[in-house]
Order: C-alpha cells, then structure tokens, then sequence
C-alpha cells in the first residue's frame, strides 16, 4: 500500500510497494520514479538532497531526492519496518528483530 507522501520545496515524495515517486506538487506531474524491487517501503524521509526508506526485508536505501539516483543500501538484520524517524542528521529505525538502527545524512 501508499504511505503517507512528505513535502518539500513543492515537491511530494511518497511511496507505494516497493516503489519511490516525485511529484510535482501542484500539477501532479511524476518527475521520477525508482523501483527498488522490494515490497513494501516505509514513508520517505528528506534531509537536504537526500531521502531515506526502508524496506520491510532488511534494507536501508538513500537516494538523491532530486533525481531518483539510488546513492546507496545497506543490510540490516531483522528486516526494518518502523517508519524512519528523523532526528537532526539521524535517521532512526526500529528492525522487525528489536534492533535500533541509526544512520546520519551528510550535509548537502
């Protein structure tokens, strides 16, 4: 299913199965979409020129959140499936196995 879309700079980002978008906030008009192959993604989470999701089987996946580029991912045991949490630079993120995960953004 969708979960609930984040905006910025008129920009919606939402995600829907395994799938990212981009809107454009007022026209509707999809700028970019990334499938991530997996099946379920949290709701996104921005800081700067990134976005953070993760998916229900175990990945974290950082993205350009102006062009939908897929900068980075990584494992995570447990599988991760609270919606991310962002603190500052931190993204929080509660495993299916009780793990807390965090990751800091870089400045962009």
């Amino acid at each position: 299913g969708a979960n609930d879309a984040v905006k910025v700079d008129g920009l919606l980002y939402v995600t829907a199965g395994g799938v990212v978008y981009c809107f454009e906030a007022t026209s509707g008009q999809i700028l970019w979409e990334q499938d991530l192959q997996v099946a379920e993604l949290s709701s996104p989470v921005i800081y700067g020129s990134w976005m953070g999701v993760v998916s229900t089987k175990g990945k974290a996946y950082f993205l350009d959140r102006r062009s939908g580029d897929l900068l980075h991912s990584y494992s995570v045991k447990g599988g991760g499936f609270s919606d991310p949490l962002l603190e500052g630079k931190n993204l929080y993120f509660l495993s299916n196995g009780s793990r807390l995960y965090r990751f800091e953004f870089k400045d962009s």
